[in-house]
């Protein structure tokens, strides 16, 4: 499906998936912990399904939670932005299709695109995270060991898909914190 863009030049409706690269899904449903005063899906509740749909997309090519924690490393999220088109309900089920927007050339940076779809496929909701890779021992940004690299560099890749500034990029190695859209450093459309 063709990515539609607003006035700002921004995606604003539908998905963004390349032709060739499906995104990865994963099916759910609302719990009853998932819900607000409202009786909607509330905020935090799509955070915590990104969280699980990131960690199963690893798992599901050979780098699993325990591995994370064997090496010492793990995502760590800088910003999430959340955008919402359509409530869930109690016990909705739920898809959520996973790809990249964004990533760096030594893969120490990622811009991930979570969206979420109810079973008639209407768009519920989209979630954008940044982040990069913390090393736990030393508290800062390093790039992933070369087998985590690899599984994300064949991930499923959005259109608007950006290579952000790597860690030799930033001026003060991983205290800057670049996201699409910023206009300095500006991130390199992928050919």
């Amino acid at each position: 499906m063709k990515a539609q863009r607003n006035s700002a030049g921004s995606v604003s409706r539908g998905t963004v998936w390349k032709r060739a690269d499906p995104p990865y899904s994963k099916r759910m449903h609302v719990s009853w912990s998932d819900l607000d005063a409202n009786g909607h899906m509330r905020n935090t509740a799509y955070l915590d399904r990104v969280a699980d749909v990131v960690m199963h997309f690893f798992a599901d090519r050979g780098f699993p939670a325990g591995e994370f924690a064997r090496l010492g490393i793990g995502p760590v999220v800088q910003t999430e932005q959340i955008e919402y088109r359509r409530e869930f309900h109690l016990l909705d089920p739920i898809s959520v299709r996973f790809a990249l927007r964004g990533l760096s050339d030594d893969a120490a940076r990622f811009v991930f695109l979570n969206e979420f779809f109810h079973a008639d496929g209407a768009s519920a909701a989209r979630v954008l995270t940044t982040g990069g890779w913390l090393d736990r021992k030393a508290r800062s940004l390093v790039a992933p060991p070369a087998p985590l690299a690899a599984l994300l560099r064949s991930a499923p890749r959005t259109v608007d898909f950006q290579i952000l500034p790597g860690l030799a990029d930033s001026p003060r190695g991983s205290r800057s914190r670049p996201e699409l859209g910023d206009p300095d450093p500006a991130p390199r459309r992928a050919g």
